[in-house]
């Protein structure tokens, strides 16, 4: 999550999406450790949900980068067509199966 906050910019968004509400209230507590960290989540510019990821997350939908820190046989639509340019989810997936 450190580096897709420092890739996103001013006025870009990162979303941090897990299932286990205690695993985003630990994130929120550790991001809030650092002063500049919790500046973004203050600010809205840091997301950290409880959610299903393989649903996706519209709200700022297209995205440019999406990572998925998970094992599945398959992407799952809602996130594959929430991606401004698919061909690049595509090759990271594959890095990461074949890895």
């Amino acid at each position: 999550m450190p580096s897709c906050i420092q890739q996103v910019g001013e006025k870009g968004v990162a979303v941090g999406i897990d299932h286990i509400d205690e695993l985003v209230q630990l994130s929120v507590d550790n991001v809030n450790k650092s002063p500049e960290t919790a500046r973004l989540l203050k600010s809205g510019q840091l997301q950290l949900v409880v959610g299903d990821g393989r649903l996706g997350f519209e709200k700022f939908a297209p995205y440019d980068a999406i990572h998925v820190g998970a094992a599945a046989p398959e992407i799952p639509k809602a996130v594959s067509s929430s991606l401004l340019d698919f061909t690049v989810f595509k090759m990271a997936a594959i890095c990461c199966l074949e890895f």
